[in-house]
């Protein structure tokens, strides 16, 4: 039975950013070896910092758990429906393929606005083939669902469901021919799944090109941001430092004033009367 004192502490360290990892996970491994708890201390500091993409995926399951279930639900579902085209029962392969896409591409779109302004294409692909590699992996799965992930991953398995088609039903002979041996499902099923991936890289390379666009209209606009931002500072410390000039100036003058009031009754005092 897993300890729940570091199941907690697990939690709280694969939560934090990044860049605060090392510093928690000493902190809290301190605590626990000072409550008594060596061994539970001794695994949290083998702990291993997760990647950016991986602490994005992190963040989604703990924020929008709900997210991640429907990806593994709809994996579970694709497999099953793969399983059925397989064995002779292709119902409902083409919608189980639909909906673990629109799954996949929500939980993609969703990690990625967990990095905010980290948010890349590098990052994108990252997210992604973790994503592909948890709808097959059992264990990546459950990494991604306890919101401990590591390390993107990768699989073999369906990646994109592209290469998931129905198998076309083989042609019924004719009274007058001569029955034509069927070609195989297997082949049939590579064909289809050859011309349905071209297909589905060419709607992607289209869905792609307005996302690239808008990414370099974010990135122009966030630069003219970022000088306006630079020039409003300058600005800001040019007033700061004319106002100190001004103060110090007025100072001066004050203090002139003051000496020509005493000067003149000086000269009051010591001028003969008419």
């Amino acid at each position: 039975m897993p300890d729940p004192t570091l199941e907690a502490a697990l939690d709280e360290l694969y939560g934090c950013d990044p860049s605060d990892f090392v510093a928690v996970r000493k902190r809290l491994a301190a605590a626990l070896g000072a409550d008594g708890e060596k061994e539970a201390a001794k695994e949290l500091r083998a702990a291993r910092r997760p990647s950016t993409s991986a602490w994005a995926l992190n963040q989604l399951a703990r924020l929008r758990p709900d997210v991640v279930s429907e990806l593994l639900d709809q994996s579970a579902s694709l497999v099953a429906a793969q399983t059925r085209a397989l064995s002779g029962k292709p119902d409902a392969l083409r919608a189980a393929i639909q909906a673990h896409r629109t799954a996949l591409t929500t939980a993609t779109d969703a990690a990625l606005a967990m990095l905010g302004t980290r948010s890349n294409d590098a990052f994108r692909a990252e997210i992604v083939s973790t994503l592909r590699a948890a709808s097959t992996d059992e264990e990546v799965g459950r990494q991604l669902r306890a919101g401990r992930l590591v390390r993107e991953a990768s699989s073999s398995g369906f990646p994109d469901a592209t290469g998931l088609t129905l198998v076309a039903e083989p042609p019924r002979p004719t009274a007058r021919s001569t029955p034509k041996r069927a070609t195989p499902p297997i082949e049939v099923a590579h064909a289809d799944a050859t011309r349905t991936r071209g297909l589905d890289e060419r709607k992607e390379r289209e869905r792609e090109a307005p996302r690239q666009a808008a990414r370099v209209a974010t990135r122009a606009a966030r630069r003219e941001v970022a000088a306006a931002e630079r020039e409003t500072t300058r600005a800001r410390t040019r007033i700061e430092r004319l106002e100190h000039e001004l103060e110090a100036a007025q100072r001066e003058l004050e203090s002139a004033l003051a000496r020509t009031v005493r000067a003149r009754s000086a000269v009051d005092r010591v001028s003969p009367g008419p």
